[in-house]
C-alpha cells in the first residue's frame, strides 16, 4: 500500500536516517532522528552525523524540524564527530535516549564521484590511517523528550 506523504519526514539540506518517536504528557510526538548535510554524501554518517529533533500532533506527521538534541561534541571525545541511529524511550519521566557514536579524523583527501569528501580505504590504509570507524553503543539521559542539555 502506498504510504501518506505526509508521514514522510524528509530534507533538502540533510540526509536522514534511522528515526525513533516518542510521545510526551501534552500529546505532542517527539522525532529523534540521525542527519548529516546531503551535500557530503551518503558516507558521511561516519564523521558528521548528528541527532536531530523535530515534533508533530500525530505519529504520522508532518513532523516540523526544532532543533539538535545530541549536536557534534568535540573530536577529542570518542563520539563527537557521529551521533547515530537513536532509539528513545520514556520510563517514569526520564527519556533515555540510546544512539551509536564514534569518530573518524574529518581529513580530507581524493573525492569519489558520488560522496564528496569521503576517502576511500585505499587511500586511507596507504596514508597510515584507519578506514573503519569504531562505533559504540552510548545513552544520553534527559527530563524532556528533546533531550537538550542530555548527559551522554
Amino acid at each position: 500500500l502506498p504510504t501518506d506523504p505526509s508521514a514522510r519526514f524528509d530534507s533538502t539540506d540533510y540526509q536522514i536516517w534511522g528515526a525513533s518517536c516518542v510521545k510526551d504528557n501534552s500529546d505532542t510526538y517527539h522525532l529523534l532522528y540521525s542527519r548529516w548535510p546531503a551535500e557530503r554524501g551518503h558516507l558521511a554518517w561516519v564523521t558528521h552525523s548528528e541527532i536531530g529533533h523535530a515534533t508533530s500532533v500525530s505519529p504520522l506527521g508532518p513532523f516540523v524540524h526544532q532543533d539538535v538534541a545530541l549536536p557534534p561534541r568535540g573530536d577529542e571525545l570518542w563520539d563527537g564527530q557521529c551521533t547515530h541511529n537513536p532509539t528513545v524511550y520514556c520510563f517514569d519521566g526520564t527519556y533515555y535516549l540510546y544512539y551509536l557514536g564514534t569518530r573518524g579524523d574529518r581529513l580530507e583527501g581524493p573525492i569519489l564521484q558520488d560522496q564528496p569528501g569521503i576517502l576511500t580505504d585505499q587511500v586511507l590504509q596507504a596514508q597510515g590511517r584507519d578506514p573503519r570507524p569504531r562505533p559504540r553503543l552510548a545513552h544520553a539521559l534527559g527530563n524532556s523528550p528533546s533531550l537538550r542539555n542530555a548527559e551522554p
